[in-house]
């Protein structure tokens, strides 16, 4: 844990610190990778579990294109629903 320094504060909240900007959410080339990559929920699901968020808190596909779920995705990561969930991802 970064504790709550100003520059863990920082980081944590996806901050700048020393010019650089660190991401917590996904950009949209990766939401567009993920989508192409991983465009269902037989696909999604299994690689979610694998950093932590476990299938009955992942968005629902229903009514959402596979770019739609990646960006509820990306939401859930931004607030925090898995620590670290962006970097494990793409472990």
């Amino acid at each position: 844990m970064l504790g709550t320094s100003v520059t863990g504060r920082a980081l944590l909240d996806g901050l700048c610190y020393g010019g650089w900007r660190v991401a917590r959410d996904l950009s949209g080339r990766e939401v567009q990778a993920l989508a192409e990559m991983f465009g269902d929920s037989m696909s999604a699901g299994p690689l979610l579990a694998s950093v932590g968020l476990p299938r009955r808190n992942q968005p629902t596909w229903s009514g959402l294109s596979a770019e739609e779920f990646w960006w509820e995705v990306s939401r859930l990561l931004t607030a925090g629903a898995v620590r670290d969930g962006r970097r494990r991802l793409f472990e």
